[in-house]
């Protein structure tokens, strides 16, 4: 749902055009450009009969803007576990769940899940050994100590990523014979 930032125009600003009182005051600066196109936008809420880029602000004018949601919900939704052990942690992380905190989203993050939820017997967090974008879902492996997150990142830097994937992908297929899935850590190799 969409935030309404409201403005009421400062006598000092009076014969601005609402481009510049926009530029000015917003807290993050935009691209002529793209503060243009935000104006003259669904963004721009106001009761004028007309209110541009171009038009001169005048002391008590009030406006809006349309900010998109800050996207945190609260709390980081539960993570379905694929595989662990003392090393290792590979979850199933959705479509649309940020993995590190952003400006955006803070809360909801795969990280903020695993440290609420995932912590190893010392307290520890897990953390991702590899990064996956926010719009993709899929398994993210995790180190579930420090150590092991470095191994594992030290291992995707020097090229094994794709070929551990494929054998990550192939190994937690359940085994035909029961309902377990077999461990692959070692099949990953050094």
């Amino acid at each position: 749902m969409p935030v309404l930032v409201e403005y009421i125009v400062e006598p000092n600003y009076a014969g601005w055009t609402l481009a510049a009182y926009v530029a000015e005051k917003l807290k993050r600066p935009l691209s002529p450009e793209r503060l243009v196109r935000l104006l003259r936008s669904p963004a721009l809420v106001h009761s004028e009969a007309h209110l541009g880029p171009e038009t001169p602000v005048w002391p008590g004018l009030r406006f809006s803007l349309r900010k998109r949601s800050p996207g945190d919900a609260g709390e980081p939704p539960d993570v379905p576990v694929i595989y662990q052990d003392d090393a290792l942690l590979v979850v199933d992380k959705p479509a649309g769940l940020a993995l590190h905190p952003t400006a955006r989203y803070h809360q909801t993050t795969l990280t903020r899940a695993l440290e609420l939820r995932h912590r190893n017997a010392a307290g520890e967090k897990p953390d991702p050994a590899h990064r996956i974008d926010r719009e993709t879902s899929g398994l993210v492996a995790c180190g579930r100590a420090p150590e092991f997150t470095k191994s594992s990142r030290r291992r995707s830097r020097a090229g094994a990523s794709r070929r551990a994937t494929w054998r990550w992908s192939k190994a937690l297929r359940p085994r035909s014979d029961s309902r377990s899935i077999s461990p692959f850590w070692s099949e990953v190799g050094e």
